[in-house]
């Protein structure tokens, strides 16, 4: 049973590190801060209407 209670707390903690990630890049890329886009990223924007 400790193998299996180490192995819950680490997939907690590596969708903490996820989540934290995705935040902090959602954040930089509104500050103007933009790393870039990765291969196979959509984007389509129309006068009124602009999908990732």
């Amino acid at each position: 049973m400790i193998i299996l209670e180490y192995f819950e707390k680490l997939l907690i903690r590596i969708g903490l590190v996820c989540i934290t990630v995705a935040l902090v890049l959602s954040l930089l890329r509104r500050v103007g801060l933009n790393l870039g886009r990765l291969p196979g990223d959509i984007h389509i924007k129309r006068s009124n209407f602009e999908l990732w």
